[in-house]
């Protein structure tokens, strides 16, 4: 494992002969994969890199993507959400993509290092997919070593697939508001039917439990308010739960914002951005608390609360990239929040995002996304020392 303090940093950045170039940092030198090094990062400096091609990753306008880690090769596997491809440019994307950031760092200039596509827009004939997905849980299971995609918001377009329908129903090989699961190892989707549960409309995130084998989703049910939905993965079996009114009197609603979960202490975070609270919910007691107000208040619309857990520091990271912007650190064991630095290495770049996912093997927070206006970069961010990298493989 490699890290450096600011001053080492710099010191290697000079001897390595690197360069700022266009807004990113340019890292000579020969491919790290297959390493278990973490790539150098400042603490506590978002660090500029360009996002990928058109048609060779996620560009143009993004948002409403949900990545999940694979702790198995290292990868951020991506699914949903909007963004611009080679194969139709609308929203609702249909293709899967993975990025290694060991990869990336390691190509420097070259954009479009450490993408992947796992699985095409138009899959194979004798393949099923999700039909046009835009939020969508995503959650990694190392139990059974897949992914889970969790209806979620899809939709329907006008421009699709061979076989492909504009009608918001099942085709052949494209499926809505099915549960499926996508295996990494063999690039392939699995439907495990229309079993989604309740209160599906207008949800986004899903986690998964490994110590009770279960999939955790909020979400809101016009007749009782905020719930939580459980699933059983054993028998399938969907479990709803009420949840009080937060300490406003008010509903709580993070059914379409983002969930950060803390497995070492077995809770999982959420910022509420039409009241602007923080919650926590217990995944043993099924009680959720309400924390406080988190900084800049409220945000009086949903999605647009960006959260991960770092697991290495143990800390809660929260960036809001609506006025007034910030980015910010909560501490659990003292209830304060710290307001961080929005400085990046490139200073002309505008630090914003609407996709965020924390890579616990590399210690790196990632951002990037962003519609008005497109943002061209993707943001890397290090709090602290600590993780432990994996070797990667393909």
């Amino acid at each position: 494992m490699i890290l450096f303090s600011d001053r080492g940093l710099y010191l290697w950045l000079l001897t390595a002969g690197a360069m700022a170039l266009a807004g990113f940092i340019w890292m000579p030198g020969g491919s790290t994969a297959g390493t278990n090094e973490q790539i150098p990062l400042p603490l506590r400096q978002w660090t500029a890199l360009a996002m990928p091609e058109v048609g060779k990753g996620p560009s143009g306008g993004i948002k409403h993507i949900t990545a999940a880690v694979n702790p198995t090769n290292g990868r951020i596997y991506m699914t949903g959400g909007d963004f611009v491809g080679s194969h139709f440019e609308q929203s609702y994307r249909q293709e899967t993509w993975s990025l290694s950031l060991l990869e990336r760092w390691a190509g420097g200039t070259a954009r479009n290092a450490g993408w992947q596509i796992e699985y095409p827009y138009c899959g194979p004939s004798d393949g099923v997919q999700p039909k046009h997905p835009d939020f969508t849980g995503w959650a990694w299971d190392g139990k059974r070593s897949v992914f889970w995609m969790v209806p979620g918001v899809m939709e329907i377009s006008k421009e699709n697939c061979e076989g492909e329908t504009e009608a918001r129903t099942d085709d052949p090989r494209f499926l809505t508001y099915h549960l499926m699961t996508f295996d990494p190892a063999t690039r392939r989707w699995a439907d495990k039917g229309r079993n989604i549960g309740p209160d599906v409309s207008e949800t986004w995130m899903s986690l998964y439990d490994p110590v009770r084998d279960e999939i955790i989703r909020f979400g809101f049910n016009g007749g009782t308010g905020a719930v939580v939905n459980i699933l059983r993965i054993g028998n399938m079996a969907w479990r709803q739960m009420g949840l009080p009114p937060n300490a406003m009197g008010k509903d709580i609603r993070i059914n379409k914002e983002y969930l950060a979960a803390d497995h070492a202490h077995r809770v999982i975070y959420a910022v509420d951005g039409m009241w602007g609270r923080l919650h926590r919910f217990s995944m043993d007691s099924r009680r959720m608390e309400d924390l406080g107000s988190a900084p800049g208040g409220p945000i009086g619309i949903e999605n647009y609360t960006l959260l991960v857990w770092d697991s290495a520091n143990e800390v809660l990271l929260y960036f809001r990239d609506v006025p007034p912007a910030g980015f910010y650190a909560y501490q659990p064991a003292t209830k304060r929040w710290e307001t961080l630095d929005l400085t990046s290495s490139a200073p002309d770049a505008r630090l914003g995002g609407r996709v965020m996912v924390y890579d616990a093997g590399q210690n790196v927070t990632m951002l990037f996304g962003g519609v008005e206006p497109v943002n061209p970069h993707m943001f890397l961010y290090r709090y602290g020392e600590g993780g432990q990298a994996r070797p990667e493989k393909k």
